[in-house]
Parts: C-alpha cells; sequence; structure tokens
C-alpha cells in the first residue's frame, strides 16, 4: 500500500508538470489526491487499492511524446495494463480502454503513431493477459462453468448523489438516501473542500465566458479520453437509474453488456476513472485561471484544511493500533500445532464465519505464518462445481478414513459430520478457543500439545461414539408402494450407511406426515430409525405441487447391524393419527453384484490412470480391486466400472468405492484422488464361463461420457 501512495503522487506530479503547475500549488494538489475518499475508503482492500494505475493511464494519455519516444512509451503503458491484470481484473478493465484511446490520440491527433499500428497494442496486451491467466487457472476455456453472479448487474450500481453522499463519513454534510446498501460500492464523495473548489471553478469559467466572451479553447484531442470517460461512467449507474432511495428509470441493456455487468457486478467502482478526471480538471483549471497567485495560494490552502477536516471520520473510524497485529487467538498454541500438519482443513470448507463474523482472517492469518493451505479464505468468484466435488470428496473421507496429516478445524455445530470417526474410535480432539481440533490417531502429537481441557473431549466423545439405535419392527399393516423418490448420494460401507434426497407420496398430501423413518428390512429382520426431514422447496416447484417442500431426507447411520447384511432400504411415514404406512424402495446395502450385458462401444482412451491390484478367482467368487482416475479432475464424482469382455459379448459391472489417499498422494497434483479406489466381489457363475479381457470404464466430468480402457489383465473363469 505505501508503495501504491508512492506511484500515486508519482504519476500525480508527473500530470501537473506537463500543465507547468508550479512545485507549491502541485504540493497542495498532491494533498487532495492522497486523502481522496475513495482511496481511505479502499484502504482495508489492499488489491483495489492500486489507484495509482488509473492515474498512470491519465498521464501516458495527456503525454505528448515525439516519434522517437511514442512506440517506447506505449509499450510502457502496455506493460502497466498487464500489471493490472495481475492485481485485480476490475482494475484490468478500468484501465485496458487507455490501450485503445492512448494509439488513436497519437495516430490522429498527435500524429506521432501510424494509424495501422493503433490495434497492435491492444491485441498484445490481450494476448499476454489471457495467455497468462490461462497458465496460472484463472480462466478455462470449453467449461461450462463461468464467472458470472446471475441478477447481480444493477445491485451494485452508482447513484447519482455519489458524488455529494458522504455516507456518514464528514463532519459538515450527512448521509444521503440510497436504493439499497448494497450501493455502498458508489461511493465517491468528493469531500467539502474539493467541492467548494468545483464551485469556485464552474462559476468561475460560466462567469469568463459570458463576460468576457472568451472562446472555449479546442479540446478535441480530449475527445477519445472524455468518451471512455463516459462509457465507463454509464456501466457504473448500469440500467437503474437512480438517486438518492428513488429509481429514475430503468433500461433494457444489450445482452453483452448484462454478461459483463454479472462478471463486474461491482459495477460501480467504474466510475474512478471520472472521478479522478474531475480532480485533475478542477484542480487544473483552478490553478491555471486568472485569480492572482498568491489568493491561489490562500485559497487552497483554506480548503484543504476544510477536506482533512471534513474527511476526519474516515481517516479515523476504523481505529487501527500500531504495531504487529495479534489475534484474539491462543496463537503459541495454534502455531505449535499447525506446524505438526500439512494441511489445515476447516469444516465446513470455504465457511468464512465458522464460529464468529470473519473469522477466517484470524485462522488463515495463523495458517499463513506456518506455510500452511487452508480450506477457507474470501475470493470474490469462486468455481462451484469444482468447490462442491471437493466436498462431496471430503465426506467421503469423513466416512472412511481421515488423512493423518490433515487438521480439521470445525465448531460443535458439525461435530456431527465426525461421528462415523468417533464411533470408529479413529480420531482424536482437542479443544481450544471454542474451537475443536480434530486429527487421526494415527498422528501422534507431542504431550504439551494436548487438550488442557480433557473433560470437555471425553463428554464430546462420549455423546458421538454411539452407535445408532435402531428399533425392530414387526411387519407392515400398511404398506404403499406409490412412492415417488431420488436417492441424490448413497453411501454404504461396513457399519455406515449415509444417504440424502427426496421422498413423497405421488397420490396423498404428503403434509399429514409428521415424523420420518428410514426403514432397512430383509425375511428375517425389519429396522427402523428415525431421521429429519429437510425443506427442499426445490421439489416442491418441479413438480408444481405445494405439499413437498419437507419431503427431503439426510440420514447417516452407523451400526454393527448393518454389516454383512442384505437389507432393502424403505421409508416409513407417521401421520398425525400415527398410522405408519411403510414404502419400499429399489435401494439394496450389501447386495450382491451381478454383471450385467451391456452393449457399450470399446473405444480405447489412453486418458484414465489406473492400477488393477487384484484379480482373484476363488472358489465360487471372483474379487477384483484397484483403483482408477482421470488425470486434472478429483475422483470424488467419478462413477467406476469393470467390463469383462469376450469375443463380442461384454459384461459390466459397477464398483464399490474404496478410500484411497495414498493414491491422492502419489498422483494426485493438487487434485483430490481418494475416492479413486475401487472393489468387486460377485458370484463367478453369473457371467459363462471362458477367458475374458478385464476393462475399466469411468465416467468423465467434463465430456459427460464414460472413458473405457482394456487392460492386459485376464480372468480365467471356469465355472
Amino acid at each position: 500500500m505505501f508503495v501504491s501512495y508512492l506511484l500515486l503522487a508519482y504519476y500525480t506530479l508527473k500530470i501537473l508538470d506537463i500543465y507547468r503547475i508550479n512545485l507549491y500549488l502541485s504540493l497542495l494538489m498532491l494533498g487532495f489526491v492522497l486523502t481522496n475518499p475513495v482511496l481511505i475508503f479502499r484502504a482495508m482492500h489492499p488489491a483495489l487499492f492500486g489507484h495509482w494505475i488509473l492515474v498512470a493511464g491519465i498521464y501516458f494519455y495527456l503525454l505528448k511524446p515525439n516519434l522517437n519516444q511514442v512506440h517506447w512509451k506505449n509499450i510502457q503503458l502496455s506493460s502497466l495494463i498487464v500489471f493490472s491484470a495481475l492485481i485485480n481484473p476490475y482494475l484490468f478493465a478500468m484501465v485496458f480502454g487507455f490501450s485503445i484511446i492512448v494509439p488513436i490520440k497519437q495516430a490522429f491527433f498527435d500524429k506521432t503513431l501510424n494509424p495501422k499500428k493503433i490495434i497492435l497494442y491492444p491485441a498484445f496486451i490481450i494476448l499476454i493477459v489471457v495467455s497468462f491467466w490461462y497458465i496460472i487457472g484463472f480462466i478455462r476455456f470449453g467449461s461450462a462453468v463461468n464467472m458470472n453472479v446471475g441478477n447481480s448487474y444493477g445491485i451494485y450500481g452508482l447513484n447519482l448523489n455519489s458524488l455529494v453522499n458522504s455516507f456518514g463519513f464528514s463532519s459538515y454534510l450527512p448521509s444521503l438516501n440510497k436504493v439499497s446498501d448494497y450501493q455502498y460500492e458508489g461511493y465517491m464523495y468528493m469531500g467539502l473542500g474539493m467541492l467548494i473548489l468545483m464551485f469556485f471553478s464552474v462559476v468561475y469559467r460560466l462567469y469568463s465566458s459570458f463576460k468576457h466572451r472568451k472562446p472555449m479553447q479546442d479540446g478535441r484531442k480530449y475527445l477519445p479520453l472524455l468518451i471512455l470517460s463516459i462509457l465507463l461512467s454509464l456501466f457504473a449507474m448500469t440500467g437503474t437509474i437512480t438517486f438518492g432511495k428513488n429509481i429514475l428509470f430503468e433500461i433494457n441493456l444489450p445482452k453483452i453488456v448484462m454478461q459483463l455487468g454479472e462478471i463486474f457486478r461491482a459495477s460501480a467502482r467504474f466510475f474512478w476513472l471520472s472521478y479522478y478526471l474531475i480532480f485533475f480538471a478542477t484542480f487544473i483549471y483552478f490553478t491555471r485561471s486568472a485569480f492572482p497567485l498568491n489568493l491561489k495560494y490562500i485559497l487552497l490552502s483554506i480548503l484543504i484544511i476544510v477536506q482533512f477536516y471534513d474527511i476526519k471520520p474516515i481517516l479515523t473510524f476504523r481505529n487501527l493500533e500500531y504495531g504487529s497485529y495479534k489475534t484474539p487467538l491462543d496463537e503459541e498454541k495454534w502455531d505449535a500445532i499447525f506446524k505438526q500438519f500439512d494441511v489445515i482443513c476447516t469444516y465446513p470448507p470455504f465457511e468464512n464465519h465458522l464460529l464468529s463474523n470473519m473469522d477466517y482472517q484470524d485462522i488463515d492469518y495463523l495458517a499463513l505464518k506456518e506455510r500452511k493451505p487452508i480450506t477457507n479464505g474470501y475470493v470474490a468468484r469462486d468455481n462451484a462445481l469444482e468447490s462442491q466435488k471437493f466436498k462431496n470428496g471430503l465426506e467421503l473421507e469423513l466416512l472412511s478414513e481421515i488423512n493423518p496429516e490433515y487438521l480439521f478445524i470445525t465448531t460443535a455445530n458439525h461435530l456431527e459430520s465426525f461421528r462415523t470417526q468417533f464411533v470408529k474410535n479413529t480420531i482424536n480432539i482437542t479443544f481450544i478457543d471454542r474451537y475443536y481440533f480434530i486429527y487421526s490417531k494415527n498422528k501422534h502429537l507431542p504431550q504439551q500439545l494436548l487438550d488442557e481441557n480433557n473433560h470437555i473431549s471425553d463428554s464430546i466423545r462420549r455423546i458421538y461414539s454411539e452407535q445408532s439405535n435402531f428399533q425392530e419392527c414387526k411387519p407392515w399393516s400398511l404398506v404403499d408402494s406409490n412412492l415417488v423418490y431420488n436417492f441424490e448420494t448413497i453411501y454404504s460401507n461396513d457399519m455406515v450407511l449415509k444417504a440424502s434426497g427426496w421422498a413423497f407420496f405421488e397420490n396423498a398430501n404428503n403434509t399429514q406426515f409428521d415424523s420420518l423413518f428410514v426403514a432397512l428390512s430383509n425375511d428375517e429382520k425389519c429396522y427402523i430409525y428415525p431421521i429429519n426431514k429437510a425443506l427442499r422447496p426445490d421439489v416442491n416447484a418441479h413438480f408444481k405441487r405445494s405439499d413437498l417442500e419437507n419431503s427431503g431426507f439426510n440420514f447417516l447411520i452407523l451400526s454393527d447391524s448393518l454389516v454383512n447384511q442384505v437389507l432393502q432400504i424403505g421409508f416409513a411415514f407417521k401421520s398425525k393419527g400415527n398410522v405408519i404406512t411403510y414404502c419400499p424402495t429399489h435401494k439394496l446395502i450389501n447386495d450382491e453384484q451381478i454383471p450385467k450385458l451391456t452393449t457399450a462401444l470399446i473405444n480405447n482412451n489412453s486418458n484414465v490412470n489406473f492400477n488393477l491390484e487384484k484379480v482373484l478367482k476363488e472358489n465360487t467368487s471372483i474379487e477384483i480391486s484397484g483403483w482408477a482416475y482421470i488425470p486434472k479432475q478429483n475422483s470424488a464424482e467419478n462413477t467406476i466400472k469393470v467390463l469383462f469382455i469376450k469375443d463380442n459379448q461384454i459384461f459390466e459391472i459397477e464398483t464399490e468405492k474404496i478410500y484411497r489417499e495414498d493414491v491422492s498422494q502419489a498422483f494426485g497434483s493438487g487434485f483430490n484422488l481418494n475416492a479413486s479406489g475401487f472393489k468387486i466381489k460377485f458370484r463367478a457363475n453369473s457371467i459363462p464361463s471362458g477367458i475374458y479381457q478385464i476393462g475399466i470404464a469411468i465416467f468423465d466430468l467434463d465430456s459427460q461420457k464414460y472413458l473405457i480402457i482394456v487392460t492386459n489383465k485376464i480372468l480365467e473363469n471356469h465355472n
């Protein structure tokens, strides 16, 4: 930020030097620019503090290089614009226009550039910026993911009263009305001293024009800059034109403008160029007026005092302390524990208000000190699809076995998510500053770092280590097969059953049911387990009904009763009259898998990495296990099938996912491959006798198709 101040001062003085304004007046102007309220308002957003790049763009526009200098000056400007793209896309979008208007001015007004070269500089900038953004992963081609924020353009627009609206940061002027609080992005207060100077300049200009009939100077060379300023200002105002708390009118804008507006949703920022142009135009006109020099000194000195006193609230309201920053956390303990792990995983991930408002800042600060990657932080845009894939992979890990090098930080509200690990007794827990630190029992911490609050950890362990309490039930007296349901996620392994989705009766009013149970049954036994309903207004909307808002379910069952039993999943609905209706589904757990004949086309694809670690035929069963993944994809969403190929016949069988953290460590390169493991076991007589070549089919998230690879492994099945 200090460097930004220095560069802002440098380019401000360079602009004033073009107009031959003396040093004392320039220093007074510098005081106005360096303390302008918009800049101070952004002091806590370092990436948006680089206003010096805007002022540099103005300087390069006003500069008139000779024929020998013009190319070098344009290279300097282009380099600054490329540099802005490495700071913040908003700054790049604001200053990119200078790569167009500066060559236009040089070609048609200064006559120092061949018009054929106008396109050269913006094309060069676009090539460099797009290439660099692509290399670092900032943009991606051929992806369905976009950075738009739907229906957001207009929310953060510029209010027409913004130049005089202090937002309460003025010693003299009150805060004025806004259409909504989101218009804080349109904070453009000039300061009372600057507003008075603007008034003097405008009145003097009008007086001179009418009194002395003084002709206007030729300002055509400023036309491209004026057009750029107007275009950015119109974009800042959006199609919803507001003044105070009133919407004056709305305009239907072209689709491309709306798309840009949804990317650059904080559109009011685009007025910054006009804001600085007003500053410079006001001051330069005043200093070049016919007022006596001494009067200019006195007036400007008084006005800058007025300006400083007026903006005192915004200079002091943060009440920042001197010295190094200290978090409210016990840093010594946090630092010591962070040192023991490779990855800090806040749970839920990507949650910036874990225990208190904005506490991610303190946690991230401590992680940064120890140079540890962490799963939260502020980003203006995120890749929702990749974020969801990461979350899915993490949920799978919490159901199997957590990585010993991961430290999980969570709160009491989310301890239930670690219940599987508590029941299996595979984790330790430490309590510090009201946060729970959870880590694998395979990770041994020094004794001095262990929890001093053992009674808290012990009570938590007792609460969450109990298995799910099933109720055995009698055969159902009332069975209804008119159930509409969808399992959006389902995971079954050993003693764990976790599922989510929605379910409802097709021919009944579903608001009559006040309790929901999951039912697990076979020919010998029947169990029910109470589960909570989940709000699903989307199901209401999809089926165009009003009784399905509570049709969602999300449950986790942990019990030894699930082991080695083939059980059918159903739902039991209890009405307000205590009548229970049972509804079976087609989902089975621990069911023996049976390969199915398929017509899949075998197109060998090399873009699959795999290893068949076990191909075993033993007595009457066949067992196959290994791992497979698609490079540069997280594996949580990849369905894996095993194929058996003989002559013109192909049998396929869907596999059970197995946690393989070792595959992530060996081949992940930043991607989560923990769900890349698979296994199958089925009766040998479920496929005809013969010699089969084994293939693997894995679902590709990008192409939305299965990628198939035929391995060199052979299965000899003689039954």
